[in-house]
């Protein structure tokens, strides 16, 4: 009989062109994590990214993955979970294997919330790994209790304390690093800088956007743009591995996310690595990433004036900004994918015996 993999992944890797989204980025980096810790022989894929165009080619491979390995770690979004996640059970049931749901972002809460059937099949996993406290204590007032936490990992180097770029004087320094669209907040960060510039009535800050722009914001986001004048610019795509070169040239980094529900957004990672501190909203679980005033700063949820009085604070206060980067080193260190996997392999093997 063939030897089994240990582990099959499923999830969306992307196409033929580089994706940078969260939900490719974190299968990617699972697929490569795992297989830089227990070898090639003992782990397989599927790709999803393009089942709806191709749906019976990839369930006949899901069904092949099922069979031919130990344990399955699926990764669907909102649209693939109900579909991959009754598949997946059957097949759990059929082939005697273990499933687990590895989680990107933070929505699955309210989602399950409203579908009793799918929350059962959720009970049903042997394990669920999110990337926060607060979404396994959400998960768990559901019933949901076969839940982990697995923080988002990337495999970057952070850089040593002595590589750590300080900015001294204006304009300082602000960037992004998501996509380009009105749910992230970019409209915000961008009105919060050129309104500072403005009341100030010099340019105390620049900011520089990186990130592929979402088509429905396009001609929304090309009109802020032109409005902001010099101190805003679009700076395109940057391929994962060049992130930390670019970020760390940066004052600080901006996450105005206005999704409530955001998970672990890979971009804090990266500021980390860095040696970056980052100005986020306060998202549901952005106490799980950000420690106010340690590694980064925290403003009242989609609140442009609150986010303009931090920025106001930090540029009254480079100091304490610049003291945050030693600590963002730090944090980094606990989102090495080697530590990362090794806890999840750990809680499987937990889970077997």
């Amino acid at each position: 009989m063939k030897k089994k993999y240990k582990i099959g992944i499923c999830g969306s890797f992307g196409g033929s062109n580089e994706t940078y989204d969260g939900q490719t980025v974190k299968t990617q980096n699972l697929f490569e994590a795992i297989k830089q810790k227990l070898g090639e022989d003992n782990i397989s894929a599927v790709t999803t990214h393009f089942w709806r165009k191709n749906p019976l080619p990839t369930f006949l491979a899901c069904i092949r993955l099922a069979k031919n390995c130990e344990r399955i770690i699926i990764l669907p979004a909102q649209r693939g979970l109900r579909v991959f996640l009754p598949m997946y059970t059957g097949l759990k049931r059929l082939f005697g294997i273990e499933l687990y749901y590895a989680v990107v972002g933070g929505w699955l809460p309210e989602f399950a919330e409203k579908d009793s059937r799918l929350t059962g099949l959720l009970k049903s996993l042997d394990g669920i790994f999110v990337e926060t406290r607060s979404m396994q204590t959400m998960l768990g007032k559901l019933g949901i209790n076969n839940v982990k936490i697995l923080p988002n990992f990337k495999r970057i180097q952070p850089l040593k304390t002595d590589e750590l770029a300080y900015q001294t004087e204006l304009p300082l320094k602000l960037c992004t690093f998501s996509r380009v669209m009105e749910e992230k907040g970019i409209g915000d960060a961008i009105r919060a800088v050129t309104e500072i510039n403005t009341e100030l009535k010099r340019n105390v800050y620049s900011l520089d956007i990186y990130g592929k722009v979402d088509s429905a914001y396009e001609e929304e986001f090309g009109r802020l743009i032109t409005q902001s004048g010099e101190c805003v610019r679009y700076k395109g795509c940057v391929p994962p591995s060049d992130s930390t070169a670019i970020i760390k040239e940066y004052f600080m980094l901006l996450l105005p996310t206005r999704f409530k529900t955001e998970g672990f957004p890979g971009t804090a990672i990266d500021a980390f690595c860095a040696g970056v501190p980052t100005l986020v909203s306060r998202w549901d679980s952005c106490g799980d990433i950000i420690e106010d005033n340690y590694n980064g700063m925290i403003f009242d949820f989609c609140d442009i004036h609150d986010m303009k009085s931090k920025l106001i604070f930090a540029m009254d206060n480079i100091d304490v900004i610049n003291n945050m980067k030693s600590n963002c080193i730090k944090t980094a260190q606990n989102y090495l994918p080697e530590n990362v996997i090794t806890k999840m392999l750990e809680e499987m093997q937990a889970h077997e015996v």
